[in-house]
């Protein structure tokens, strides 16, 4: 790309702001939903709420903060990347999709097999999913999943 064709620096922060914003939101929204699921569990709330959507947010997180170091080394530093760094930041992206697809799953089955051992059980009256987006509900007692039920 020659100078002619390069978008102005003001432009390529303003990528970046936006990339790193989506990145700390993602990583924001995983962290307040594990905190919440933990201090539920921890809590013995009746009903606990597992967001597996929230999950997948992990891996994007991780993956939009790379492309905005990315954006700032390339774009507004003006490095090119060595075979290293290059080789650091492909391992990155594969490690974060990994991670998208995988963290969801596993936690999904290591909630679900807590939760049994601490005697919840699924609601699925009140439980949901929208193609990726699952909510799970957790209850101690029949009682509290119709109550869940009813209020959603």
């Amino acid at each position: 790309m020659n100078e002619d064709d390069k978008p102005s620096l003001l432009m390529r922060l303003l990528s970046i702001a936006f990339f790193l914003m989506l990145a700390l939101s993602a990583l924001a929204w995983f962290s307040v939903s594990i905190i919440e699921l933990i201090s539920q569990f921890h809590l013995r709330e009746p009903v606990v709420g597992f967001d597996k959507g929230s999950m997948y947010m992990l891996g994007i997180g991780l993956g939009l903060f790379l492309l905005t170091i990315g954006g700032v080394m390339q774009g507004v530093l003006g490095q090119t990347l060595t075979p290293k760094k290059e080789t650091l930041f492909r391992r990155g992206m594969v490690i974060s999709l990994i991670l998208m697809v995988f963290v969801p799953q596993i936690t999904t089955y290591v909630v679900g097999k807590y939760a049994y051992k601490h005697h919840y059980s699924i609601c699925n009256d009140a439980t949901y999913r929208w193609l990726l987006y699952s909510k799970y509900y957790y209850t101690e007692s029949k009682i509290a999943c119709v109550n869940l039920a009813n209020r959603k």
